[in-house]
């Protein structure tokens, strides 16, 4: 993806959380491009809800199969902070950024 590469370590399973957070989040800016990407390792079902400024927008919720995962997008949202929560079980997080041509992936925050 454009001029540059990005690896990120993963989670142990015994760190994942229900609750992931970021400062920002831009689907606003000319050459601008984010992600939301949450990923189920459960054996059941788990639902998630993505807010932006306390904000749940339009498709911030659903459920994530059984070892599935979501990518989701927010077209002309430039917000934060950023939560994602998941109920039914930990899920990991993390957000992926392409700004002009460069990438970048960070995992969530955990709050406790």
């Amino acid at each position: 993806m454009g001029a540059s590469f990005e690896e990120v370590p993963g989670y142990p399973t015994s760190m994942l959380s229900s609750n992931y957070n970021w400062t920002w989040y831009d689907m606003q800016s000319s050459g601008s491009s984010d992600w939301v990407l949450i990923a189920n390792l459960n054996n059941v079902p788990v639902s998630y809800q993505v807010k932006f400024g306390g904000v749940v927008p339009p498709g911030g919720t659903g459920t994530i199969p059984a070892h599935g995962r979501v990518t989701a997008t927010f077209p002309g949202i430039m917000n934060g902070p950023v939560e994602v929560t998941s109920t039914g079980g930990p899920v990991m997080a993390s957000q992926r950024v392409l700004w002009n041509g460069y990438f970048n992936e960070t995992l969530g925050m955990v709050l406790s």
